[in-house]
């Protein structure tokens, strides 16, 4: 499977690319590009898929993702109903490896940032203190009108990042498109496919005809690319959506099992406790208890 290769152009007088997006959605397919990419989301959620892991996103997830790893970022269902009026809007930045020089991240002096590109293979999100100084910082790239000075902004950013203490990481392992020419778009399609039906009952033979694959040579396939099972890999998207839904405190417990795509809330119960550690009602406290601050346990996905 190869994702689409997106070709990125720099922004006007400038040796790196960075813009405002608003659109009333996101979608674009699963792609790489050489280029790292910065990306503030401003307004709307949805889920973002990066190599072989994912998260929920909101308005301050700040997320830095390396060269050449494949991800796409989907706005929740009702984002791309007609007249949905919502909006989804971004910062995003975009710069290569050698975009100031092939050998200026080489010197000792950027020894961190060499650390943090690498660690960017797995999609990193930063949050807490250094997101909130993060963000700023990004917003200022869009805002500041000397070049020079952007400039300067961007390297601080990368160096606030690479000593920010507590990362988050998205997919699993690093990541990389290793250009394989086979099934351009099929992991594309499957996401698109889950985005859109999670919240009801799948048939692994229906998502396997989306894959055009029969369920035994699917499920063999879809393990190799996120090194989860299908079944794993749902329960956690509904789980995230669970997650978002408990936050918002506009349903009950027993309605969220129902809103998330579980049928059952015993079986809710044990899978939210077997992929967040905590139960649904113990989750929902302890993001109240913090003050709506940001809340992250272990595992995938990250609810930013």
């Amino acid at each position: 499977m190869k994702p689409v290769l997106e070709k990125v152009s720099s922004s006007i007088n400038a040796s790196f690319n960075y813009e405002l997006v608003e659109a009333s959605c996101y979608y674009t397919m699963w792609h790489y590009h050489p280029e790292f990419e910065i990306i503030l989301m401003l307004e709307g959620t949805g889920t973002g898929f990066v190599g072989d892991g994912f998260i929920n996103f909101g308005p301050g997830t700040l997320s830095l993702i390396g060269e050449n790893v494949p991800h796409v970022w989907l706005n929740e269902k009702k984002y791309y109903e007609e007249g949905a009026g919502l909006l989804a809007r971004s910062i995003v930045i975009k710069f290569r490896r050698d975009f100031l020089g092939s050998h200026f991240f080489e010197i000792p002096e950027m020894v961190k940032i060499r650390k943090l590109f690498n660690n960017s293979t797995r999609g990193m999100i930063f949050k807490g203190k250094s997101r909130s100084v993060l963000s700023e910082m990004v917003t200022g790239i869009i805002e500041e009108q000397d070049p020079e000075e952007r400039l300067f902004m961007l390297l601080k950013i990368l160096k606030l990042m690479s000593v920010d203490p507590d990362p988050a990481y998205i997919s699993n392992r690093p990541y990389f498109e290793k250009g394989n020419p086979q099934d351009i778009d099929r992991i594309d399609r499957i996401y698109k496919f889950l985005m859109s039906h999670y919240t009801r009952k799948i048939e692994l033979s229906e998502v396997a005809g989306i894959a055009n694959l029969s369920p035994t040579a699917f499920c063999r396939y879809f393990k190799s690319r996120t090194n989860k099972t299908f079944s794993q890999f749902l329960n956690e998207i509904r789980i995230g959506h669970a997650c978002k839904l408990l936050i918002e405190r506009d349903l009950s417990i027993s309605e969220v099992c129902y809103h998330s795509g579980f049928n059952y809330p015993s079986n809710f119960h044990k899978q939210f406790k077997k992929i967040k550690g905590i139960t649904p009602q113990a989750y929902q406290a302890r993001y109240l208890a913090t003050n709506r601050s940001e809340l992250h346990t272990h595992g995938s996905p990250v609810v930013a």
